[in-house]
């Protein structure tokens, strides 16, 4: 037998219920269909890894054609190697208090990669014009078949084979110039030189953009 204690805690428990507006509803049943196999092929994979302070150090003068990230000397040696000078910030272990490198693609890290793209493509960018100093003055070729030293501005087929032959050498990806994967960097390219022309700036800090952007891209430092 009930007692009255418990009709009233029944009668306030369903009438929470009422009032909560919890009272079960009919659902819409959904078929959930197995979807399309996709082919992984039979070859081992792993996620990409970000490079080691060296093996960046040595690429960014692999693509540079021989400039790093550095601060120089007037003689044209080097005074301060910043991928050396920051190293520990970069991950690299001291062996004191950490014994593995960092490989984290932090925001630390990505600050000093722009800072290192922005440093060795504007000294890229005024050797490839002829405007460096006399150690690094003599163009290259970086941005071939765009030569920046050339008064003629390039046509959009040179400025294609040149985003083209950037991506090899950057990402190690070839890329027809009548691909849909060039699109993206073509379009860059252009904001970037309507940005130069309009602050009356020369068309070869359009091509530091480019550089910097190819050098930040998770393509480049990470393998």
């Amino acid at each position: 037998m009930k007692t009255p204690t418990h009709l009233l805690l029944l009668a306030l428990s369903l009438g929470g219920l009422s009032c909560s507006g919890s009272v079960p509803v009919d659902h819409e049943e959904h078929d959930f269909e197995d979807g399309e196999d996709v082919d992984l092929g039979t070859q081992p994979w792993r996620e990409r890894r970000r490079m080691d302070v060296d093996q960046l150090e040595a690429s960014l003068r692999e693509v540079t054609g021989g400039i790093g990230w550095e601060r120089m000397n007037g003689d044209g040696t080097v005074r301060t190697r910043y991928f050396r000078e920051y190293a520990d910030t970069l991950g690299m272990p001291d062996y004191i208090n950490s014994s593995a490198e960092d490989l984290s693609v932090s925001l630390l890290f990505q600050k000093f990669l722009d800072d290192a793209a922005r440093s060795a493509c504007r000294r890229v960018a005024d050797r490839e014009a002829g405007d460096g100093p006399s150690y690094e003055a003599e163009p290259q070729g970086t941005f071939a078949p765009v030569d920046l030293t050339s008064e003629t501005p390039p046509t959009q087929a040179e400025i294609d084979a040149a985003l083209a032959a950037l991506l090899l050498r950057f990402h190690g990806r070839r890329v027809d110039v009548a691909s849909p994967e060039l699109e993206p960097w073509r379009a860059l390219e252009a904001r970037l030189q309507a940005a130069a022309t309009e602050a009356e700036a020369p068309p070869k800090r359009a091509w530091e953009g480019v550089c910097v952007a190819l050098i930040t891209h998770p393509d480049f430092y990470t393998y």
